[in-house]
C-alpha cells in the first residue's frame, strides 16, 4: 500500500543516512566520514524538504556523497573547493577523500547475513570524448567504477538505466530521462538495501487507522503494531525508537516529534537523542508505506556552497577533461518500502557533465552580395580606405 505522508518520511529519514552511512548502527562513535556525510545529508535533505513543500521527501546521502566525491576529483580551483566545503570534507585532501570512501566501500561490501546490499559507482562517457586517463584510473581504484564508453543516444541511456536497475537490486528502473546535446559524461551511483526486521511484525495485527497530516487532515493507513522491547528513548516533545534489521548491523531509527512540535529536526538533536537510547518494552504502531521520490539537486546544491559547479562561465573541471564542461544537472531518485516483513530502499544519483555552450548570436551577417568597406586610423580618426567590392577575385 502506498501513503502520501511527508510527516513519515520525516520520521524515517534519519534511519536512511544511518544505516547507509554507518559501518555499525549501534557504534558510539561515527567514522570520520560517516560524521561528515551525515551532516552534509541532513543539510542537503533540508534545502530538498522546503524545494517540495508537502512532498514526500527521501534522500541518500551517501548516494548523493559519493557521487560529488567522484565529481571532486575532477574539479579544480574554485570549483574543487566549493564542492568539498559542501561536502564537510574541506579539511581532507584528495588523497585523504579517496583513501577514506575507498575504505567505505569496502565496509559496506562485506558479506551481510540476511541482508540484500548493493552499492556502485560508474563514469559513463559519450563516444569521441576524452577523459583524462589519470582520472579514469582513479575513479576505478578508489570508488570501483565501472568505466564505459558509449553513445549518448537512446541505446546509451538504455544501458545506463540498466546498470542502475541492476545495482539497486531492480528498484529504480532508471534515473536519466534523456541525454542532451551537449551531455558528455555521467558520474552515477547506485545503492539498494532488503532487509527483514529482527522482530517482525504481525500482518493479522495490523488494521486501518488515522494518520493525521501536517496541515491537519487525516486519512486512513494500513497501521501496524507490535508490542515488543526496542531500544527507545524520549524528550519533552519528541520519541525515537531503533527497529533492527537481522544481524543488527542496519536499523531504522523512528523519530516522531510531537504534533504540534516545531523544533527543526537536525543531526545534532538526532545524535543527542539516539545517544539516550536505552532497552525499554512499547507497544509500537507505524504505517505501512512505500515512497518514491525524484528530484533535480541543482538548485539545492546551490544553496548549500557548490553554485560554481552548475556555472558554465566559471566551472572549473580540468582535472577531468581538457574540454570547458560543467555540471548541468543532479539527477536523485529515492524508492523505500516498509512493511510487517521489513524494508526495501533504493538510490541513485546521476551527475550530468556538458559542454559550455557558445552563445548563439543575436543577429546574422552574411556578405555574399555587393558591399562596402572603409579602412581607418581610428587613433587619428583618419579614413585611409573607402571601397566597394561588387566582384571579390
Amino acid at each position: 500500500m502506498r501513503i502520501i505522508a511527508t510527516a513519515v518520511l520525516f520520521r524515517v529519514l534519519a534511519a536512511l543516512a544511518i544505516c547507509l552511512c554507518t559501518v555499525a548502527a549501534t557504534s558510539t562513535t561515527a567514522p570520520p566520514l560517516a560524521a561528515r556525510y551525515n551532516a552534509f545529508g541532513f543539510d542537503l535533505f533540508g534545502k530538498t524538504l522546503t524545494a517540495n513543500p508537502g512532498q514526500n521527501v527521501v534522500i541518500s546521502p551517501t548516494s548523493v556523497a559519493l557521487a560529488l566525491a567522484m565529481a571532486q576529483n575532477g574539479a579544480g580551483a574554485q570549483t574543487r573547493d566549493a564542492i568539498a566545503t559542501t561536502l564537510h570534507t574541506g579539511s581532507l585532501s584528495d588523497a585523504e577523500l579517496n583513501a577514506e570512501n575507498a575504505a567505505l566501500l569496502e565496509s559496506l561490501l562485506q558479506p551481510q547475513n540476511d541482508v540484500e546490499f548493493s552499492i556502485a559507482d560508474s563514469l559513463w562517457v559519450n563516444n569521441g570524448f576524452r577523459i583524462h586517463p589519470q582520472y579514469e584510473n582513479l575513479m576505478q581504484k578508489s570508488y570501483r567504477a565501472k568505466v564505459a564508453n558509449i553513445a549518448f543516444d537512446a541505446a546509451g541511456l538504455a544501458q545506463l538505466n540498466g546498470w542502475i536497475k541492476a545495482n539497486t537490486l531492480g528498484l529504480i528502473p532508471k534515473t536519466l530521462d534523456r541525454f542532451d546535446t551537449l551531455d558528455r559524461a555521467v558520474l552515477a551511483n547506485a545503492l539498494a538495501l532488503k532487509a527483514k526486521w529482527s522482530q517482525p511484525f504481525d500482518p493479522h495485527a495490523t488494521s486501518p487507522a488515522p494518520f493525521h497530516g501536517a496541515n491537519g487532515s487525516a486519512h486512513r493507513v494500513s497501521m501496524m503494531r507490535q508490542s515488543a522491547d526496542f531500544e527507545y528513548a524520549k524528550g519533552v516533545d519528541w520519541q525515537l525508537a531503533r527497529l533492527p534489521y537481522r544481524g543488527d548491523r542496519f536499523a531504522m531509527y523512528v523519530f516522531l516529534p510531537a504534533s504540534q512540535s516545531k523544533a527543526p529536526f537536525s543531526l545534532v538533536g538526532f545524535e543527542h537523542a539516539r545517544s539516550t537510547l536505552h532497552p525499554t518494552m512499547i507497544a509500537l504502531q507505524m504505517p505501512r508505506f512505500t515512497a518514491n521520490f525524484k528530484t533535480e539537486l541543482n538548485e539545492p546544491l546551490s544553496q548549500l556552497g557548490m553554485g560554481i559547479a552548475f556555472n558554465p562561465a566559471a566551472a572549473n573541471f580540468s582535472r577531468m577533461t581538457a574540454s570547458a564542461v560543467y555540471i548541468s544537472r543532479v539527477n536523485h531518485v529515492t524508492y523505500v518500502r516498509v512493511d510487517e516483513a521489513g524494508t526495501q530502499a533504493a538510490a541513485a544519483t546521476a551527475v550530468v557533465i556538458s559542454l559550455k555552450a557558445i552563445m548563439p548570436p543575436s543577429e546574422h551577417m552574411i556578405v555574399d552580395h555587393p558591399f562596402y568597406f572603409i579602412l581607418r586610423d581610428d587613433r587619428s580618426q583618419q579614413i585611409l580606405f573607402l571601397g566597394h567590392i561588387n566582384n571579390p577575385q
